[in-house]
């Protein structure tokens, strides 16, 4: 009956061992292909070389909702940092422009002054200069991160006395594209989900704070 017992005892520990090799193998195959890899990427990495962004350019741009003024200037080889200034449409998609006195009908839509910076990646400016395109003033694909300020200063296009707009921050991720035509005329599309901040107000139930929705963009412009 112990003898019995003692087989068993060893076959269990003899298995035991055997997975934990085989699991310690496994380890450390997966930990060599890990560096390999590595080693690999960062040779490539150093043989390639990489496509710049333009260092600095201004322009202009319209669009269905608004008309800014921006500037890109590179921070590191296909990332720059645009900084915008304009007027974007408000009070047609949100409810985020309201009247003093609730009685006073507040009909919009209306446009308000915004701020906005945005870290741009254009990724693949190194894929379309080796295919022979055009790169002129970043003409690429990109990912970006913009953050867009909405101050309470004033609304134009005939806004009623008393109308306000709710001091806001919007934050959005987006995926886009950006061309250019002719060396200086662009245009841009693209896509994101932008979610809204309420910064300041006295009443906050009259706005969706922290409301987020889709949100598409379609821009013509000029570059300088």
């Amino acid at each position: 009956m112990c003898l019995g017992l003692h087989l068993i005892k060893f076959k269990y520990f003899a298995l035991y061992q055997a997975v934990m090799f085989n699991k310690q193998n496994i380890n450390n195959i997966l930990f060599f292909l890990f560096l390999a890899c590595c080693s690999s990427l960062w040779s490539q990495y150093e043989e390639v070389d990489f496509k710049k962004s333009e260092k600095s350019f201004f322009g202009v741009q319209v669009g269905l909702i608004g008309l800014w003024v921006h500037h890109e200037a590179r921070l590191v080889e296909s990332i720059v940092l645009r900084s915008e200034l304009g007027f974007d449409m408000v009070g047609f998609f949100r409810d985020d422009v309201f009247a003093s006195n609730p009685e006073n009908a507040v009909g919009g839509p209306f446009f308000a002054p915004t701020i906005a910076l945005e870290p741009r990646w254009y990724y693949n400016l190194e894929r379309r200069s080796k295919e022979n395109k055009s790169t002129t003033k970043n003409s690429a694909s990109f990912i970006a991160l913009e953050t867009k300020y909405y101050p309470d200063l004033f609304l134009l296009t005939g806004a009623p006395d008393g109308t306000q707009l709710a001091e806001q921050l919007a934050i959005c991720p987006r995926w886009g594209i950006k061309r250019t035509v002719a060396k200086n005329f662009t245009y841009e599309l693209g896509i994101g989900y932008k979610i809204y901040y309420v910064l300041q107000d006295e009443d906050r139930s009259r706005v969706n704070d922290e409301e987020g929705f889709i949100n598409m963009h379609l821009k013509v412009g000029y570059t300088f």
